[in-house]
């Protein structure tokens, strides 16, 4: 059957991949998934990024796989959403043992799946997100699994703001909306991150995903703001 793939590095070292938006929003209907794929990559940076799939009849998918030795890479801030049903495998994150023994740093992502089975491999053994995840792999202690609550990722709308109360940009009047729901991923990024460039109030604290330190990224919510005293 067919084969789709957003991003495959392979053989290569010191990538740095930032603040990128990978999105299959149903476009796929069989064959296999793969979102993004390092294949013996070492080094290698990857943050503030954005991978949506959604879809029905796939063989198989999986959001994000480090595989074939990969060693010494970064994930972090990053977000996955997956809506997808599948007929035989499917993983929201994929580590391979020798990938696993060679180092790998995961933490501050969101890992969202609508289904129940909401899942990673780590050597070949499936764990649930998050908490059995964390457990065996030691990675993502502070990693999430909640709905981005993305704006709009349609064909042809895809906008990947978050949405907030307090404000959301809208890329089509060029100006910040409120919205009546709060993403999760609005101040969760690592807080060692940068955030500068986030517009006030920003809680002094990057956003995951795409937008994340950048001018378009969604304003902190009302509550989690400190109070002025």
């Amino acid at each position: 059957g067919q084969s789709a793939n957003a991003l495959v590095a392979v053989g290569a070292s010191g990538l740095y991949i930032h603040h990128n938006r990978f999105n299959q929003p149903g476009m796929i209907t069989g064959g296999r998934y793969r979102g993004v794929t390092f294949s013996n990559v070492a080094n290698s940076d990857f943050r503030f990024n954005d991978s949506n799939s959604t879809g029905t009849g796939l063989a198989a998918a999986f959001m994000l796989q480090v595989l074939d030795g990969s060693s010494a890479n970064v994930f972090k801030n990053n977000i996955f959403l997956s809506s997808i049903t599948v007929t035989g495998s499917s993983a929201t994150i994929n580590i391979d043992g020798a990938s696993a023994a060679a180092g790998q740093t995961s933490d501050y992502n969101d890992f969202f799946s609508s289904n129940a089975f909401n899942t990673g491999w780590l050597a070949d053994t499936s764990y649930q997100l998050l908490p059995a995840w964390q457990a065996a792999s030691g990675q993502d202690a502070n990693s999430i699994a909640a709905n981005p609550l993305w704006h709009n990722v349609a064909a042809g709308v895809e906008d990947f703001h978050p949405r907030s109360s307090t404000g959301r940009y809208n890329p089509a009047s060029a100006s910040f909306v409120q919205d009546a729901v709060d993403s999760a991923t609005i101040d969760y990024a690592d807080p060692a991150e940068d955030y500068s460039l986030e517009p006030a109030p920003n809680g002094s604290q990057a956003n995951q995903g795409s937008y994340g330190n950048t001018v378009e990224a969604s304003k902190t919510t009302a509550s989690t703001l400190c109070p002025v005293v």
